[in-house]
């Protein structure tokens, strides 16, 4: 289940693994844009707070960039139902802009915000096991512990661990190891210098060659104009 899906696009990645895919959102007419653009896919109009669902229906829920909207009180219901909604060893994924990032600015959008150590304490209230990780972003994205000595510091972000966005795994039952990902979009002009990328991502030096080598081969062609390269480690 995607919560606030959107257009649908999320749900689509999530299809190419899962069986079964449901995605909701308050917006209609996002709605029916998706179920036409994805016919795979099972969406309905709904809101994080309606208790539509029956209880341990789903093997994973995400829902990105969207509590912040709500009010603490609808907050706590939307983690309620997710809590329900999943099943015993079910995870869920959603993530929130970081209060305390330096690059944070005010969002009129947004209701209630979170700090690191907030986002962690309100999840813990409905989920037994918790794990944090950030994500910046560049022109490249890094998602690991940011608490960890390993984290990639990007010069223009930020010289401390506060990245700006948080992305939380929540589960009542022990939660499987978090791989890294790094992402490069090579779509745009701005990564023809493939030196300049390697410059900007040196802190991966070893895991780069890689990429840069695979880089090299499809840049020249333009084979990948609408795709992104990712990398795990």
């Amino acid at each position: 289940m995607d919560f606030a899906c959107g257009e649908g696009y999320g749900c689509s990645v999530l299809r190419q693994s899962a069986k079964e895919v449901y995605g909701c959102d308050i917006s209609e007419k996002a709605i029916r844009h998706a179920a036409q653009k994805y016919k795979n896919i099972k969406f309905s109009v709904a809101s994080v707070t309606e208790n539509i669902f029956a209880d341990n229906s789903f093997d994973v829920i995400t829902c990105f960039e969207t509590i912040e909207h709500i009010e603490a009180e609808a907050q706590a219901k939307a983690l309620e139902n997710f809590a329900k909604y999943l099943k015993p060893e079910g995870l869920l994924l959603v993530s929130t802009p970081n209060l305390a990032s330096p690059l944070w600015v005010p969002n009129s959008f947004h209701k209630k915000e979170f700090d690191e150590k907030e986002f962690y304490e309100f999840l813990r209230q409905y989920f037994s096991y918790v794990h944090i990780i950030g994500q910046d972003i560049s022109c490249v994205s890094f998602m690991g512990d940011f608490n960890s000595s390993s984290y990639l510091q990007i010069p223009e972000l930020s010289q401390e661990h506060a990245p700006r966005y948080l992305i939380a795994l929540c589960s009542q039952k022990p939660l499987p190891k978090i791989i890294k990902t790094f992402s490069v979009d090579i779509t745009g002009s701005s990564f023809v210098d493939l030196t300049h990328v390697k410059q900007i991502v040196g802190g991966l030096a070893p895991y780069l060659n890689k990429i840069i080598k695979v880089l090299a081969f499809f840049m020249p062609t333009k084979k990948l104009k609408s795709k992104i390269l990712r990398y795990r480690f």
